[in-house]
């Protein structure tokens, strides 16, 4: 992986002790994609983060469907067994790797910001708004 890589580069021979920069990395890659999500946002042009309204970091899925903006004029007008083409579905995961996440951990991982993105609670009442 790009850690024991860079690892590696740092002393190739590894003729002296390299301390494990893992942890580290993983929570510098996680605060830098944190202060990406909200600069795209535009959450700290409305006041910044102390203001921003829970789901305000929320990117929405490009492959959902929205009428107006990635589904047909005609959308509701398609016959029943093509329906289907035109409906959300919800997963636990996109790669079905969520489980891997669902086991107990000897720390808790606390998030960077607290509702500002996509929760699971956020998804349930979205799913159901939808219906």
């Amino acid at each position: 992986d790009f850690v024991t890589t860079l690892e590696s580069a740092t002393d190739p021979y590894e003729m002296e002790w390299t301390p494990d920069r893992y942890k580290g990395f993983g929570l510098a890659s996680r605060q830098y994609t944190f202060l990406m999500r909200a600069r795209r946002s535009g959450v700290v042009h409305d006041g910044g983060l102390q203001l921003a309204k829970p789901g305000a970091l929320i990117v929405e899925c490009w492959a959902c469907p929205r009428p107006g903006i990635n589904l047909p004029k005609d959308w509701e007008q398609v016959a029943e067994k093509y329906q289907y083409r035109f409906r959300r579905t919800v997963s636990i995961d996109a790669d079905f790797r969520m489980s891997n996440k669902l086991k107990v951990e000897a720390h808790p991982d606390p998030p960077l910001y607290d509702g500002l993105g996509v929760q699971v609670i956020v998804l349930i009442e979205h799913a159901a708004r939808d219906r």
